[in-house]
């Protein structure tokens, strides 16, 4: 009641002004800065393996290279880190599994299989991101951790178990959707390299993964 109607009147058109401007802020930068939490779910498949197991022979050893496939397995982790405008970086740990095919090829004869490969990771990465439409950014990088893998099957009455830890690399992209201020969706592809181990052949691990979490 002490403020004029002039005075009034200017003070709604500077509260509307600076709504105006807030939504235009929000407008054209839409993404949020600072730390997020994002739990993931995903399938995973690996790439060529080779187990080489040495076999006693009448003249020594004998060494054979049997191929071996394996079913789509699962993953699921989390990440945390924190973005800038185009810049992230952040920690990731993730369980993985893959079951083995039903049989493998041994010098021309097929024998049964059953078995699975288990493991997890812990990877610190980088990447870029890149604003491509009002509520969506795309996001690419690399990483470099440590990986523990076990492999244990029966075949023929012979049972193999070999386990292994060690430092490698993986290489990443995908997209990010931002449904609110602090609520993320995002899809990623990601490319794990594995080496040798044991009887085993190096490999790589194709995930694809679905992940939502928080922006703070």
């Amino acid at each position: 009641p002490s403020v004029p109607i002039d005075q009034l009147s200017d003070l709604r058109a500077g509260d509307q002004s600076d709504e105006i401007l807030n939504q235009e802020n929000i407008r054209m930068n839409p993404f949020r800065i600072g730390y997020y939490f994002l739990p993931f779910l995903g399938i995973q498949s690996s790439g060529e393996l080779e187990w080489s197991p040495t076999v006693p022979s009448v003249s020594g050893t004998v060494q054979f290279n049997v191929p071996i496939k394996q079913k789509i397995g699962i993953a699921s982790g989390w990440r945390m880190g924190k973005q800038w405008n185009y810049f992230l970086i952040d920690g990731e740990f993730t369980y993985f599994r893959n079951d083995f095919a039903d049989s493998m090829n041994v010098m021309g004869a097929s024998l049964p299989i059953e078995g699975d490969t288990e493991g997890y990771s812990v990877f610190v990465n980088a990447g870029l991101r890149f604003n491509i439409l009002a509520k969506v950014d795309w996001l690419f990088g690399a990483g470099t951790g440590y990986l523990s893998q076990e492999f244990e099957f029966t075949s023929s009455g012979l049972t193999e178990e070999s386990e292994s830890s060690f430092w490698t690399y993986q290489i990443f992209s995908g997209l990010n959707f931002y449904a609110s201020e602090h609520l993320l969706f995002g899809v990623r592809y990601r490319l794990v390299g594995i080496k040798e181990m044991n009887d085993f052949s190096s490999q790589d691990l194709h995930h694809a993964e679905l992940s939502m979490g928080y922006v703070f």
